[in-house]
């Protein structure tokens, strides 16, 4: 993954972000920016739990310390 489109990719995450949150969460993104392709790698794709009218409900896996953690995403 190139470091240009992550980069692209933070501006737009970080545009739906208030402007306390961008203020919070900003730097983290920037210090997480270099290592992002070995962080998002470590992740399965997205997988569809539920959809209805309003909202949705997704999940990503990701082994950490040798166990499965599941992230639920809505």
């Amino acid at each position: 993954m190139q470091l240009w489109w992550l980069v692209i990719r933070m501006d737009t995450a970080l545009s739906y972000l208030n402007t306390g949150a961008k203020a919070k969460y900003g730097p983290v993104f920037e210090v997480l920016l270099p290592n992002m392709p070995e962080i998002v790698a470590s992740y399965s794709p997205l997988m569809q739990v539920s959809l209805s009218d309003n909202i949705g409900e997704f999940a990503v896996n990701r082994t950490i310390d040798g166990e499965l953690k599941i992230f639920l995403l809505s």
